[in-house]
């Protein structure tokens, strides 16, 4: 059995969250539908082989969860995220009381993105 999870992330403007998403993170849009010309939206989203939905239906959850991202160098992808242009980053990659190196970053509607590696 194979089986993949896909947080979803509630959304409240889908053209600025996949902006976000794709130009500072490197996410890939793969889908994006809408109830309507006035939305709501969803979209599906891939990097590194993991999928990410952003949604503005009302029932898909409320703003400002955690997605937590297991890989294998928080500073390196630091790095690439201020390349790309991150303005915002809660915490710098710090190493944890519970032995993980870890990066938290918000994007646009407070959702918190974890980032982080054991430390060795």
């Amino acid at each position: 059995m194979n089986i993949q999870i896909a947080p979803i992330i509630k959304v409240s403007d889908i053209q600025k969250s996949l902006s976000f998403y794709c130009s500072v993170f490197g996410f890939s849009k793969q889908w994006e539908y809408a109830a309507s010309a006035d939305g709501p939206w969803y979209a599906c989203l891939t990097w590194q082989g993991s999928e990410l939905h952003l949604s503005s239906f009302p029932g898909d959850g409320p703003s400002g969860v955690a997605v937590y991202f297991h890989i294998d160098n928080v500073d390196d992808l630091y790095s690439s995220f201020l390349k790309a242009g991150l303005e915002s980053v809660e915490l710098e990659p710090t190493n944890q009381s519970w032995n993980q190196r870890e990066l938290y970053i918000r994007d646009p509607d407070g959702n918190c993105l974890r980032f982080g590696v054991p430390l060795r």
